[in-house]
């Protein structure tokens, strides 16, 4: 359901574990793009240190990137906590970003073939914040960047990132970038990585590889295809999309229950809750 509304409609409330944590990641993945697209260029020179031009062009890509992020939050609410939160993102993406270059685990001699390529309208404008050409083969990586692995204690931590290097196994959005990576060029992709960030207590960079069973692909492209059908119905006007009575995520209850079950997606009352998403060129 919330796919089908977000175009327009945001909540009010700022969820800041998520919502400063999305700007926060989209600033780092600007300022690493930057940074590949050296690497790209520069391929088959193996310079293991970037230059220092190089770092300082990848904070300022961050930094614009993060700070965009922040303005398109526009009027929406965010309590004390949260503003502080926001208010510290520059400072917080300009450490990370000079952290992974300083401590990048692609190996230079890894080309980097495409970063943030979009692959076009028919694989869902799919695009992977890097694809390199690996001793595995042609593989798309994705970065992840969490403030940190949340626990107790050092034992509770070690646990909760065992859960979370689980949960990228099963991920429909790689899968997605692997099968419209192997459609677009032709080349076999059953892999991928994601190049895990946590920002506390110690910055750390892991890049995780994973790898996909055919089958396991082929019967996620009839469930995706499936999927992508009922999409188009919704959004040709044929089919309401359906939305659960109660569902929830780690973040809390899901953005679209107040629109469904409390306003029944009445614009005149869903502004009581949500605010409308300027649209570009508007």
């Amino acid at each position: 359901m919330w796919w089908s509304l977000a175009g327009e409609w945001e909540p009010r409330q700022v969820n800041g574990p998520r919502d400063l944590a999305r700007i926060l990641g989209r600033g780092f993945t600007a300022g690493m793009a930057s940074y590949h697209q050296w690497r790209q260029i520069e391929h088959p020179i193996l310079t293991v240190e970037a230059p220092s031009a190089v770092v300082e062009s990848a904070i300022a890509a961050a930094i614009l990137a993060t700070t965009q992020g922040k303005n398109e939050l526009g009027e929406r609410f965010l309590n004390e906590r949260d503003d502080a939160t926001r208010n510290a993102l520059e400072s917080r993406v300009t450490k990370a970003v000079k952290k992974a270059i300083q401590l990048d685990p692609i190996p230079p001699e890894w080309e980097r073939v495409m970063v943030e390529a979009d692959l076009g309208e028919a694989y869902g404008h799919a695009k992977p914040d890097l694809v390199v050409d690996s001793p595995r083969g042609l593989t798309p990586v994705d970065y992840k960047l969490k403030l940190a692995v949340r626990g107790r204690s050092p034992e509770e931590r070690d646990r909760n990132l065992e859960y979370l290097i689980q949960e990228y196994e099963f991920s429909w959005q790689m899968y997605h970038y692997c099968w419209a990576l192997a459609d677009f060029t032709g080349a076999k992709v059953t892999q991928y990585y994601i190049a895990l960030v946590t920002l506390e207590p110690s910055f750390k960079i892991q890049l995780l590889p994973y790898e996909i069973d055919p089958e396991s692909m082929d019967l996620w492209h009839v469930m995706a295809t499936r999927t992508w059908e009922d999409m188009e119905q919704v959004d040709e006007g044929h089919v309401l999309p359906s939305c659960p009575m109660y569902h929830a995520t780690r973040y809390g209850v899901c953005d679209c229950q107040r629109a469904v079950w409390k306003h029944h997606l009445d614009p005149a009352l869903m502004e009581q809750d949500y605010v409308r998403r300027k649209r570009s060129g508007r």
